[in-house]
């Protein structure tokens, strides 16, 4: 029996279209969390996207680097948006039914920078980026899905771009969690 379903997103990047195509879904399946990991801002939309965001009480975000880059934008948001941007932490942990999820864009200290692993980077020195007291690492910025289980036993999840995929898909991932697991299933939707 599930106890609780949370979808993950990244990189929404002004999508409208496709942000309420997700909305429409999740609305069927009944997900009640949304943890995003930034990258609300920019492509075609950013304002409208943004707005939807904010009134959504089930989005729990993070900063993506085009989130606090709003230099070319800055006027025609108001003052309330502005300070909700940038009040938007880099990283949070995410506690559900006692799991601890750290949320990211990119890496802990740095939402701009591509992750090691995606740089020709070690995997041993990529896991060392995201150590902490956490079993699951949500993270975005390359717009690919994602998932890497370690020896550690923490687990890596990417669920792609929702709104600028590489595939022209819209890309996230549920969590299914129920008393004795966690699925992560990884989901793509055709854009309209």
């Amino acid at each position: 029996m599930i106890l609780i379903k949370v979808a993950v997103i990244s990189d929404i990047h002004g999508n409208t279209e496709s942000l309420l195509e997700f909305i429409s879904y999740i609305n069927r399946e009944d997900i009640t969390k949304v943890l995003n990991l930034g990258d609300i801002m920019g492509g075609e939309e950013p304002i409208k996207t943004l707005r939807i965001i904010m009134k959504d009480k089930r989005f729990i975000n993070v900063a993506g680097n085009h989130d606090d880059s709003l230099t070319f934008i800055e006027e025609e948001l108001t003052k309330e948006e502005l300070q909700w941007l940038r009040a938007l932490p880099n990283s949070r942990v995410e506690i559900i039914e006692e799991k601890k999820f750290l949320m990211v864009h990119s890496r802990i200290n740095d939402n701009r920078s591509i992750p090691l692993l995606y740089n020709e980077g070690k995997i041993i020195d990529f896991l060392k980026d995201y150590e902490g007291e956490w079993e699951y690492v949500l993270f975005g910025h390359t717009h690919f899905q994602c998932y890497l289980s370690f020896y550690d036993g923490k687990i890596m999840i990417n669920p792609g771009s929702l709104g600028l995929s590489y595939d022209n898909k819209i890309s996230f991932a549920i969590i299914e969690i129920n008393s004795k697991t966690i699925d992560i299933l990884f989901k793509k939707i055709d854009n309209k």
